[in-house]
């Protein structure tokens, strides 16, 4: 996580999602922007993978619900 312009009580931001599938891994990608000059405020990374019976494995279950918003 990134942090690049401060957001200060009463701002506005809009935030931004993209996210990828990796391997068993998905990967979002975040970025706030302040809505009064559309300067980015936080700029992050997420990576996670599933565990299914203790072991890293894919994810019938979020494939599918992901599947709208991957590329």
């Amino acid at each position: 996580m990134a942090f690049k312009t401060p957001l200060k009580s009463g701002d506005e931001f809009v935030s931004k999602l993209y996210m990828k599938k990796e391997g068993i891994k998905y990967v979002f990608y975040q970025d706030i922007y302040r809505k009064s000059d559309n300067k980015v405020s936080v700029k992050a990374v997420v990576e996670t993978v599933c565990v299914v019976n203790g072991r890293l494995s894919d994810s019938e279950l979020f494939d599918s619900v992901f599947a709208p918003y991957l590329e």
